[in-house]
């Protein structure tokens, strides 16, 4: 028998409230144990999940390495690592074309060799580091035939994108 309401009797065997407080607290625990994994561990959500969490976790664990041999700088994001081997060692590493490296920061279209996380970072560095850079062609200008200011039109795309029934 399942207890669906507050009022039904437990199906498991309960402590007494006169029982220590300890030994309570180990039933409580073990019986969510139990639980997690009968309901929850068990999943192949769950499963893929905390496979992405360990990738994530190894990600910090094993830092981004200087590329220059004999330097043992360690950094935790990449950019930093790249700033560190432009600065120190006038390493410039950029095989990959386009406005994205290997890592997915975006790259200085200056060609200074920096990366940037943000677009916003990148395009501020490009204007306060490189002013006589031209700025004119940048490929993330919006064309005039968007309409941005037709909310009802934004509205209904975004809704028919992500599948909902516009009606």
């Amino acid at each position: 028998m399942q207890a669906i309401f507050l009022t039904d009797p437990p199906d498991c065997d309960v402590p007494s409230p006169n029982e220590e407080k300890s030994k309570r607290r180990k039933w409580l625990t073990d019986l969510c144990l139990e639980y997690v994994e009968k309901y929850i561990c068990n999943t192949n959500e769950v499963t893929v999940l905390v496979e992405q969490i360990r990738e994530l976790h190894k990600a910090h664990e094993q830092p981004f390495r200087c590329r220059q041999q004999d330097c043992e700088q360690t950094y935790v994001y990449h950019s930093g690592r790249v700033k560190h081997e432009i600065d120190v060692h006038s390493l410039h590493v950029d095989s990959d074309p386009g406005e994205k490296d290997a890592f997915g920061y975006f790259k200085c279209r200056a060609n200074c060799g920096y990366v940037y996380s943000t677009k916003a970072t990148r395009n501020r560095h490009e204007r306060q580091t490189h002013p006589d850079y031209d700025h004119n062609h940048e490929p993330d200008k919006v064309d005039d035939k968007t309409p941005t200011q037709d909310y009802l039109y934004n509205y209904h795309r975004g809704k028919l994108a992500f599948g909902a029934d516009p009606f």
